[in-house]
């Protein structure tokens, strides 16, 4: 396995050279493909794909799962902290 953490606060983590995660962190400037970015509210991404499928706890922040996208977004108090696409 290797993990990448680059300095736009962009993680990459992939096993045999095939990517199996690519993740922005707290302090990406980025925006996703939808134009959603940190500090979005849940009404923003609620708008944009709908319930999640799941949420799960992780510590004080959620996070919301769309299986259907391959996407985990990480709420904190109601807003984007950050995301990860999984493959």
């Amino acid at each position: 396995m290797t993990y990448a953490q680059y300095s736009n606060h962009v993680i990459v983590i992939s096993i045999d050279e095939e990517i199996q995660l690519i993740a922005a962190d707290k302090g990406f400037t980025g925006a996703m493909e939808s134009g959603l970015a940190a500090g979005a509210t849940a009404a923003d991404v609620i708008d944009t794909y709908g319930p999640p499928a799941r949420i799960v706890q992780i510590g004080r922040e959620e996070g919301w799962i769309y299986d259907a996208v391959r996407l985990a977004i990480r709420m904190d108090d109601g807003r984007i902290v950050g995301w990860s696409v999984y493959f």
